[in-house]
């Protein structure tokens, strides 16, 4: 199950990279044919989907929650990588209460470190467990 749900968060992260980078939301049509390209199973589909409308339709809410986090940095200077990552696993923390957080942030990371700097994992990671601790009442 992890597999599938770790290209499904890699998939979702292209939609979303790619619609803050247009700065427009995607239409479905455009939705499909993003994930068709990436070849998943239909649960990767399903969980990709969820996340990609999730995050655009909380989108708000999620950057308030970001926003709230960072110390002295804006939200609209972050890299648009780290947004979209951040936004993604920010949304999963605080409305898919069924996936253990941690495992959430650690997927998170590996997308920073795979599409990112070097320092975006560290950064991801500080982000998170702050949401983590403040949305779910968990210490690390």
């Amino acid at each position: 199950m992890k597999h599938v749900l770790s290209r499904a968060r890699e998939a979702a992260l292209k939609v979303l990279y790619r619609a803050d980078m247009l700065r427009e939301a995607p239409l479905p049509a455009d939705i499909d044919a993003l994930l068709a390209e990436q070849h998943l199973r239909r649960s990767a589909i399903d969980y990709a989907r969820r996340l990609i409308e999730g995050c655009l339709a909380e989108r708000d809410a999620i950057d308030a929650i970001i926003a709230a986090t960072l110390d002295h940095w804006d939200l609209a200077r972050l890299a648009a990588i780290d947004r979209a990552i951040l936004r993604m696993a920010a949304y999963e923390i605080v409305r898919v209460k069924e996936l253990p957080a941690g495992v959430v942030i650690n997927e998170a990371i590996e997308l920073a470190k795979k599409y990112s700097t070097d320092k975006s994992g560290p950064f991801v990671n500080g982000i998170l467990d702050r949401i983590r601790a403040t949305h779910r009442g968990e210490a690390r």
